[in-house]
């Protein structure tokens, strides 16, 4: 929709390992779907992602929001923000926005996937009502 919307964006992936062999299909989809449409595909360096994988599973799953790990996590999207040029930031787990959140981000547009599904998944459900 985007491309078609006539936006310039690029696509952010961060392979966080939760589902290990599923989660790099996913990864590989991800790039053959920015391959087909002409996207580019952009990750945080591997030892960023690692240091996500890390937070995400030793902190968010079990909701300790640790000050220090935010500050890095806003380091990390702050060097893509610098050596990619991203204009926005997704929020694919469902965990990211217990720790991120839009009024982080002065520059950047923040999508929580969580907020997204569940709005869309309550718009359908009053529309099926009717």
């Amino acid at each position: 929709l985007c491309k078609q919307a006539g936006f310039n964006f690029s696509i952010a992936h961060c392979n966080f390992k939760l589902r290990r062999e599923e989660s790099d299909r996913d990864e590989q989809f991800v790039k053959e779907l920015g391959e087909k449409y002409g996207v580019e595909v952009i990750s945080p360096a591997s030892g960023q992602q690692e240091y996500i994988h890390a937070c995400y599973m030793n902190e968010l799953l079990f909701n300790r929001i640790v000050p220090e790990t935010k500050k890095q996590l806003l380091r990390i999207v702050a060097d893509l923000k610098e050596k990619e040029s991203i204009q926005g930031l997704i929020l694919g787990g469902t965990e990211l926005p217990l720790i991120l959140h839009q009024s982080d981000f002065s520059s950047l547009q923040v999508f929580d996937t969580t907020q997204i599904h569940v709005a869309s998944l309550v718009k359908r459900m009053v529309e099926d009502s009717f």
